[in-house]
């Protein structure tokens, strides 16, 4: 990933925020670019350097798709069709400027992808690579067969060189300007993977549910990066339209998204320069390979499976890697000073008359399996509420139907006054319930402090336009944000490891971890899945005293644990589970000595309270 925004100092311009660094490496980057016609002063090699750059504002989308939100695509050379064939239409039939073409080929590639993500996203894995493999082989179909728009194989000729006025672009100056463009498409993009975008992104290909949980709208960002890397193949499509004076189906087989997919894996998935050298790698296969040049199709498919096998992270990434570790480890992030952080109960904890939250008979059906059985919860603001049972009783099953991972198949979920039963998780968690799990669901690849800033997710104001020019106004949010989490970091006693990855702590901090990213959502109602399974005694002592502390400032918290001294250390009521129904509500000391709850879970009443095997 590209370094946090947060963590660079900026230059003192007035409204954008640029790093040095940055700013070094853009201006060599535009040397090496205007030098390389006057080095290179052959067209055959001006040819090369222009399909280079061309290509590359298509890896360049299919990075930011791929790499950064884990969704798979296998029709980018149909959006480059589309960029293609609506730029040079405009141009031969309607006698429009290049110019308008440069403008409305890449808006419809993006309106394609739009309209392609929104039914394809629904499905996953294998489906939806054949899905958009099916896009890209009908949209050739379609530039092949209907001669008289496309002009089917024998295609179009004719088409005018890009001028301004009286000059029109040779080879060298329209060399320039795909360059130049692409230069300028991967600072924008680079100015989004170093922001709130490019950790949202991370967060949503590494741990979606988890992300839906703190408020992130998982289907409609995979559309949007979807939608924004259809236009970026469809820039690319204008400029491989006017590359030459003739234009046919042949550039927009299936082939070519291969290709494509081949360059953004050889370089190296989710990192910054793996484009770069991806695309670099792809423009010398085929003079590597010139033996076997009507074997391409195949010399590209082996590639592909020897660098997924040997190098899965790439080249870039694979050498990157310890490096860019290191880095974050030797304290390199500069963050701003901890802001300290204080438990605070958001204006819906502190408004709402009557229960805070309140399951009416929800039932859950899983075909012939009652998982709940018309269950009745009712949970007062500003306590910390218990939820025990034994191994299936369908304590994790009501979890996830109040936080709208499960639809209940009857019943109401009604929060501080509102219903959220058929609200999706996303939508729950802007209502302020925000939920842990059994098992730490963390966003691994990034850093722990990372980690809660993707909590503050609905807090923070700055959007999409903000993060891509990277404005004064977008780094001062950053910036708070992250001294706010630091802050919160602190109170966990994690402030040490902010800069570590949140995959590489201890089980027990990784719970921790899972909290503190809950709280700083704001929630209105904290719901705590097993907060100490697993973790030793010391841990269990630590998760203690936190959410002790909470309770003393009033946090409202719905805990399911099987460590029953820790139910009676927090809880003031409990409620029982067992074959998804409620068999005993009350205080723990109520509870403990039910005899329905003791037939239930805790079997032969014992001497002491301690960790309870379940049933």
């Amino acid at each position: 990933m590209a370094r946090p925004a947060w963590s660079e100092p900026a230059l003192p311009l007035p409204v954008l925020s640029v790093s040095r660094a940055a700013l070094l490496r853009f201006l060599l980057a535009a040397l090496v670019i205007a030098l390389l016609p006057l080095l290179f002063d052959n067209p055959y090699y001006l040819t090369i350097f222009q399909g280079m750059a061309i290509t590359y504002l298509v890896v360049l989308g299919l990075n930011l798709l791929m790499g950064y939100t884990g969704v798979a695509s296998f029709g980018q050379a149909g959006f480059v069709a589309i960029g293609a064939y609506v730029a040079v239409l405009l141009t031969k039939r309607l006698d429009q400027s290049f110019w308008v073409g440069l403008l409305v080929g890449p808006l419809a590639a993006a309106l394609a992808g739009t309209l392609l993500a929104v039914p394809a996203l629904r499905v996953r894995g294998p489906f939806l690579v054949m899905i958009t493999a099916a896009f890209g082989l009908v949209v050739w179909q379609v530039a092949n067969t209907w001669a008289p728009v496309t002009g089917g194989p024998m295609g179009i000729s004719g088409i005018p060189r890009p001028a301004i006025g009286d000059f029109r672009f040779d080879a060298r100056a329209y060399f320039y300007l795909v360059a130049f463009t692409a230069l300028l498409a991967h600072a924008l993009i680079s100015n989004l993977i170093g922001s709130r975008w490019g950790r949202t992104l991370v967060a949503i290909r590494d741990a979606p549910t988890a992300a839906a949980s703190l408020g992130v709208n998982v289907a409609l960002w995979k559309v949007g990066v979807f939608t924004l890397s259809a236009y970026l193949a469809g820039l690319a499509g204008v400029f491989a339209g006017f590359r030459n004076p003739f234009l046919n189906s042949d550039s927009f087989r299936v082939a070519e998204s291969l290709g494509y997919l081949l360059a953004a894996v050889l370089g190296g998935l989710g990192t910054v320069y793996g484009p770069v050298v991806g695309t670099v790698v792809l423009a010398a296969i085929p003079h590597v390979f010139a033996p076997l040049y009507d074997h391409q199709l195949l010399v590209r498919g082996a590639l592909l499976v020897v660098t997924m096998l040997v190098l899965p992270r790439g080249i870039v990434g694979s050498l990157g890697t310890f490096r860019g570790l290191a880095a974050r480890l030797t304290g390199r992030l500069q963050a701003p000073p901890a802001i300290p952080w204080a438990p605070a109960l958001p204006p819906a904890a502190t408004a709402a008359n009557g229960p805070l939250l309140e399951s009416r008979k929800v039932t859950m059906l899983f075909g012939g399996l009652r998982a709940l059985d018309g269950v009745d919860l009712t949970i007062a603001a500003r306590q910390i509420h218990g939820l025990i049972g034994p191994n299936g009783s369908g304590k994790t099953t009501l979890v996830n139907v109040i936080s709208g991972i499960y639809r209940p198949t009857s019943g109401s979920v009604v929060l501080a006054g509102r219903p959220i039963d058929q609200l999706p998780a996303h939508a729950i968690a802007r209502r302020g319930l925000v939920r842990t799990f059994q098992t730490p669901n963390l966003f691994r690849d990034l850093l722990v402090i990372e980690n809660v800033l993707v909590g503050f997710h609905t807090h923070l104001r700055r959007g999409f336009a903000h993060h891509l020019l990277r404005t004064r106004a977008a780094i001062a949010e950053e910036r708070e944000a992250a001294a706010r989490a630091l802050g919160l970091l602190e109170y966990f006693g994690l402030a040490d490891r902010a800069f570590v990855p949140a995959g590489s702590l201890p089980y027990g901090l990784q719970k921790l971890l899972e909290i503190a990213r809950c709280l700083a959502a704001g929630p209105v109602l904290l719901v705590l899945d097993e907060p100490a399974g697993g973790t030793n005694p010391a841990e269990v002592e630590r998760v203690v005293a936190i959410l002790n502390r909470l309770r003393e400032a009033g946090v409202s918290v719905l805990v399911i644990e099987h460590h029953m001294d820790v139910i009676e250390a927090l809880c003031q009521r409990v409620t029982v589970l067992d074959f998804g129904r409620v068999i005993a509500e009350g205080t723990p000391q109520q509870v403990l000595t039910d005899p329905r709850v003791i037939e239930a879970y805790l079997g032969a009443p014992v001497g002491g309270v301690g960790e309870v095997a379940p049933r």
